[in-house]
């Protein structure tokens, strides 16, 4: 797959850092954007079967792991959060969290093979609850290219033949 990025973001003298959470911002605004014309519509405000799983509106997820968090949960992973790390936002690292053990630590080989030559260490971190799929950009990645290295990823997960359940808490805009 041949990923787009932007000549000017490539070019350009600006600090990485810099650059990196700009684009984190420009993400939050798609999705409050997307968000805003959902309720604009009205008729599509229940949530799909799909956000039900989700946990979320569809347009609450940061716009360059939107598909690859839905491809996931109808693979059927339990997925928890995703996007821009912001323990790690300078960096520009992205990661989708997953409900402890959905994640098979022997995927790390196919997902580096997959984008080994997209300037990507992909790692895989756990805690006692959850396991985060982590993807460190080695330069200035814009949202566009991160949407192709993100469903070039999720090609690698197998599909586990079993639905994710309805999460008992759905989120809305609110936090409720």
């Amino acid at each position: 797959m041949i990923y787009l990025y932007c000549m000017e973001d490539l070019n350009t003298n600006e600090n990485p850092q810099t650059k990196n959470i700009a684009e984190r911002e420009k993400a939050l605004q798609e999705s409050d954007d997307s968000f805003k014309e959902r309720i604009r519509r009205k008729d599509e405000l229940p949530a799909t079967d799909l956000e039900s799983r989700i946990g979320v509106y569809k347009e609450m997820l940061e716009p360059q792991v939107r598909e690859a968090v839905s491809i996931l949960v109808s693979k059927g992973y339990f997925t928890i959060d995703s996007g821009y790390d912001s323990r790690r936002i300078t960096e520009g690292t992205q990661y989708i969290g997953f409900k402890k053990g959905m994640i098979d630590k022997s995927l790390l080989p196919t997902i580096i093979e997959k984008i080994a030559a997209k300037f990507i260490t992909p790692t895989i971190e756990s805690d006692d609850r959850s396991d985060y799929l982590l993807l460190e950009p080695r330069e200035f990645i814009n949202l566009e290219a991160w949407k192709e290295i993100w469903d070039d990823v999720v090609e690698t997960f197998p599909n586990r033949n079993e639905a994710v359940p309805i999460k008992k808490r759905f989120i809305d805009r609110n936090g409720h």
